[in-house]
């Protein structure tokens, strides 16, 4: 009987720290980094439909949650839509969005991948009004 309670707590801080580690936003590694530059305006193209928001307080409300990235490995899944920073020098920045292991949502431009809580990033994307939820 011991070894099996043994056993049991063994399996219990196994989860624990496996969903600790690998579940959401990544919790070490290089955070993202963007440009100081104002944001103008971000449009979300994704599921045949284009939202852009232009408003200071939702791009500052997106571009917060985006610093949360860390680095990740660049996966081969296709992109669900692109999400692209207008900076107020004409400067633009494009992020594939693409579905990341363990709930993650990979954010991919050409300085590679960065991987934040897909939950979160939604959250915030149906927030300030990018991502409008479908009822059915």
């Amino acid at each position: 009987m011991r070894k099996a309670w043994k056993v049991l707590l063994v399996l219990v801080v196994a989860g624990v720290a496996s969903a600790y580690l690998f579940i959401g936003t990544p919790r070490f590694g290089p955070t993202l980094v963007l440009k100081d530059t104002p944001v103008t305006s971000i449009e979300l193209s994704m599921f045949s439909t284009n939202t852009v928001i232009r408003g200071s307080n939702e791009c500052a409300q997106v571009l917060q949650t985006m610093r949360k990235a860390r680095s990740g490995q660049v996966l081969t899944t296709p992109a669900l839509g692109t999400l692209t920073l207008y900076f107020a020098d004409g400067t633009t920045n494009r992020f594939y969005l693409q579905p990341g292991r363990f709930s993650r949502l990979d954010l991919v431009d050409q300085s590679g991948s960065h991987s934040i809580s897909l939950s979160e990033m939604f959250d915030t994307l149906e927030r300030v009004g990018l991502l409008i939820r479908q009822e059915k």
